[in-house]
This record gives structure tokens, sequence and C-alpha cells, in this order.
């Protein structure tokens, strides 16, 4: 599974096409879990000497800066990594996403933020625009062609040209798996949203560190996944009432 079929349980070819997307075996069903655990832990990265990106604005310098970091390695000093997903594969029952959480990309001093955006499959999506020029919310759907060599699909495209504008958009959030986000006009704005079926999934913090909570007693495959340093799936077994510890590594292999 590492490194060849980054995104999927599933397979499914289309002409030379291979869309790979995260499948579970059946729809996920919310149920009590009063005699939950959690997993706590931490993503590091191999190479402590990785740095991040600078990017030269190739237009409307005098409002987005001279440079602007890429976002693809914020390390800690101590070698933890930011935006990394970090998501249990194949729960098929648990709890329920809250209700009160939203799921927003903003356009804010030409760079997306958030970087990095978990959100539910079927849910909806809010894109704003903050700063007073065009931008647009490119959406593609990640795939693999029949030698399993990394691509992507369109799937959406939406010009927001004044500054305040919102829209709200379902569609986006229709099937699981890994999105690339990007502005046509700004051609170094890029972010990531990996749609999934239950709220197991978080993005690490600054500090490189995530919490999954509520999660119903078993053993389980968690998947790591980072746009630049790789991706790693590890076994973790989660006790009733109990933490369960989890720290990886990953080595810079870049998937996709």
């Amino acid at each position: 599974m590492k490194h060849l079929i980054l995104f999927s349980s599933l397979i499914l070819t289309v002409g030379c096409l291979t869309s790979v997307m995260v499948v579970t075996a059946s729809a996920y069903e919310v149920v009590d879990v009063s005699n939950a655990g959690a997993i706590m832990g931490s993503v590091s990265v191999s190479d402590m000497s990785l740095k991040d990106e600078t990017i030269k604005p190739h237009r409307n310098q005098n409002y987005c800066g001279e440079t602007l970091p890429a976002e693809k390695y914020l390390v800690s000093a101590n070698g933890r990594l930011q935006n990394s997903i970090v998501m249990i594969d194949g729960i098929t029952r648990g709890k329920p996403w809250n209700p009160r959480e939203e799921f927003a990309i903003t356009n804010d001093k030409c760079r997306f933020k958030p970087h990095v955006l978990v959100a539910p499959k079927g849910g909806t999506i809010t894109l704003g625009n903050d700063d007073p020029m065009l931008h647009n919310f490119h959406f593609y759907r990640m795939l693999r062609d029949s030698d399993l060599r990394p691509m992507k699909r369109h799937l959406s495209n939406m010009a927001l040209p004044q500054q305040g504008q919102e829209i709200r958009k379902k569609k986006i959030l229709q099937n699981p798996g890994l999105l690339s986000l990007k502005c046509n006009a700004h051609f170094y704005m890029q972010a990531w949203v990996w749609v999934v079926e239950h709220p197991y999934a978080a993005v690490t913090l600054a500090n490189g560190t995530f919490t999954l909570d509520g999660v119903p007693p078993g053993s389980y495959k968690l998947r790591v996944w980072h746009e630049s340093a790789g991706e790693d799936v590890v076994d973790v077994t989660v006790e009733s009432g109990k933490t369960a510890s989890v720290h990886v590594t990953l080595y810079g292999q870049r998937s996709p």
C-alpha cells in the first residue's frame, strides 16, 4: 500500500485513468461510543534540514508581497511536521460529526487558508475572498493513470472577483478522496482538501501533534499523509477509556 496506491482501498479504472479514492466497505454509521478511547500523537520528518520554499509572486506584489512561504515544509525545532493529515482507514461505525463545525477556505493575502483541510463527504464548504483582487478556486481530483503515475482531473472552477465575496458549495465534497486546490490567477497558490466519510481525521498543528477522540475500542490502520514528506500507514489499538500514543516519522518521499 505504501507509496503506490496512495489514497484508496479501492481502485476504479475508467479508460486509461485510475481514479484513486478513499472508500470504506459500507456507509458510515453513527453509534453510541460511551466506551470510547482516543489516539494522540505527532508526525515528524526524518530530515530536519528540510526548509520551506520561498515563492516570488509574479503579479500583485504591492499587495501579495515580494515573497511568500510555500507552506510545503513547516517543521518545528524538534522536527515535528505541521499540515499532515492523520486519519483512521476504513472505520465504519462511531461518533457523529460536530454539527457546529464549519468547513471553509479563504483567500487571504494571496494564500489559501487553511493550507490543508479535512471535510466530510456530502458536506458544504464555504469559499471566500478577503483580497481586493480576483482569485479563483480550481479544484482537481487526484488520480493515477494505468501505470499508477500521479495525475489530476478537473472537478470545479469558481471565480471570486470581489473582496468579501463568499459562496457555499456542496458539489465539491460529494466523493471521498484527495483534492488539490489552485488559483489560476496566482499559479503558486496551493491548498489540499481530503474528503472523508467519518470524523476520525485531523490536520497536525504547528507543533506537529494531533488528537482523534471518541474512537470505539478496536484495532485500526492509521494513515498519515503530507504533501511533500510522503505517506505511511501504521497499526494502532484503542482500548476503552484509554489514549493510544502514536508517533510517526515520514521520510520525504512525496505523495502524490
